[in-house]
């Protein structure tokens, strides 16, 4: 994807639990992850950058903006909620429509099987069903949502409309190609992990 409007962008793949069974939390966890984040912000020699992140990578940007705040200029997230929300909502309806978020905590990995017997079925979803981004005014002073028509796939399935929607939401923000910001986060509650 390319964003264009003098952008530099880098995508880093991130480590997963799924390399090995035997590797302890704390190596593959998102606070591990943020720090790989800010590594790379170091090694391309960025003292601060806007981080997005999708799905599991909404929650290692997320947690570099939490942990290294200083560095993050903008938070980007795509179809992610803040994690210490997800697990306040955690109820019986929330048990039966997102059973599946069980197992990213799980070493054998039996979700491959099941998203893969049907990937079109497993990645559905409303506005209406997913809820408004009201949670997230809790977690941040300013909060804007761009609603992409896709499925879960957006970089894939809407590519021009994402590259649109990110364009505007950098182009607005504290800092501009070339330009220096300070951005404050919003208050912080619940934890993210």
């Amino acid at each position: 994807m390319r964003f264009g409007c003098g952008y530099a962008t880098a995508a880093p793949g991130h480590r997963w639990c799924c390399c090995t069974g035997t590797a302890d939390h704390a190596t593959y966890s998102k606070r591990a992850m943020a720090a790989d984040v800010v590594g790379l912000l170091t090694a391309l020699g960025h003292d601060r950058a806007a981080v997005i992140g999708h799905d599991r990578g909404a929650y290692v940007a997320m947690r570099t903006a939490l942990d290294h705040p200083q560095r993050v200029s903008r938070l980007g997230v795509l179809d992610g909620i803040p994690i210490g929300e997800a697990l306040a909502r955690c109820d019986a309806r929330f048990a039966a429509r997102w059973w599946h978020w069980f197992f990213l905590g799980q070493l054998g990995k039996p979700a491959e099987r099941v998203i893969n017997a049907d990937p079109d079925a497993w990645y559905g979803g409303s506005p209406e069903q997913m809820g408004q981004e009201a949670y997230w005014r809790d977690w941040a002073d300013d909060v804007r949502a761009a609603p992409i028509e896709s499925g879960h796939h957006m970089a894939e399935e809407a590519p021009e409309q994402l590259a649109g929607a990110l364009r505007a939401f950098l182009a607005d923000g504290p800092e501009q190609p070339g330009q220096a910001g300070v951005s404050r986060p919003g208050p912080v509650r619940g934890s993210a992990g």
